[in-house]
């Protein structure tokens, strides 16, 4: 299991996957820190996540929400 999430994370960091399914790799190494001492590389593992839904998000083009609603037809 530990390797599954390494490989997610390396997968990550080279931008293979999207920022839904990094959430998902980080929610998931987060419930198994709750449930006690997290294992040394999975805590590399989530910070590598951490950095790349932050260049992710950084490189994702402005959401449409934050553009200018059109107006209706007059």
């Amino acid at each position: 299991i530990q390797q599954r999430f390494v490989h997610m994370a390396d997968e990550a960091q080279a931008g293979k996957l999207s920022a839904g399914d990094m959430k998902v790799v980080r929610d998931e190494l987060d419930s198994i820190a709750a449930k006690g001492a997290m294992p040394l590389e999975l805590h590399h593992a989530r910070a590598k996540i951490d950095a790349a839904l932050v260049a992710a998000t950084l490189a994702a083009p402005p959401a449409a929400a934050a553009q200018p609603a059109a107006q209706g037809a007059a």
